[in-house]
């Protein structure tokens, strides 16, 4: 679900940035949430994607690890999901109604990351591109955020969610094609004032 409602607060959250390239996150792993990098490769082939051809997608997902690997020269580490979580009843709930209204008019509504495409693209991560992978009990953002926290790391996501488990600094990617972002440091120096709801959680 995200908070992004309150990333304009937060430092870094009002500007976006582009090319991630630019970062130059080289000297250390960066660890990536990948549920939002797979959910935009089958959108952008919904079409072959709902009707249960994967390759695109696929192709699509391969082609992305191949240039933070190539060109940004990232160390990956990649964090699929798992099972759903079951203290989430309500929200997964909520979202597979969101998804059938808005399918009426829009089929892209329709796309969610399966077990079967989850699988495939661990599989071409591990296996073709030696990209290390692991799969989280359930969803990822908690296995990441924990990740980024204990290694000092900076993590790649589409949820802002990794700030409520804890995680410090965090890439917070608009969009994978046109490789828009916002990076989000809770270790930033601000002025006091500055960001009233970042003073409030320096304070406690």
């Amino acid at each position: 679900m995200g908070i992004v409602d309150l990333l304009l607060r937060l430092p870094g959250g009002a500007v976006y940035l582009q090319d991630f390239y630019e970062l130059r996150m080289t000297d250390k792993e960066v660890p990536i949430d990948a549920a939002g990098l797979l959910w935009a490769c089958a959108y952008k082939h919904a079409k072959d994607y709902l009707e249960g051809n994967l390759l695109p997608a696929l192709i699509e997902w391969t082609q992305a690890l191949n240039y933070f690997r190539s060109i940004c020269q990232w160390k990956m580490r990649l964090y699929l999901d798992g099972m759903d979580n079951p203290h989430k009843e309500y929200e997964n709930e909520r979202r597979r109604i969101r998804r059938e209204n808005a399918a009426s008019v829009d089929h892209h509504a329709k796309i969610r990351n399966t077990p079967e495409y989850l699988a495939k693209a661990a599989l071409i991560a591990t296996h073709v591109l030696n990209i290390p992978c692991f799969i989280s009990k359930e969803e990822a953002d908690p296995h990441v955020a924990y990740v980024s926290l204990s290694k000092e790391l900076v993590a790649v996501t589409g949820d802002s969610d990794l700030l409520a488990y804890g995680a410090k600094k965090i890439i917070v990617v608009q969009s994978y094609a046109r490789g828009w972002y916002r990076l989000i440091d809770l270790d930033a120096n601000a002025e006091p004032g500055q960001y009233p709801l970042f003073d409030l959680y320096l304070e406690h």
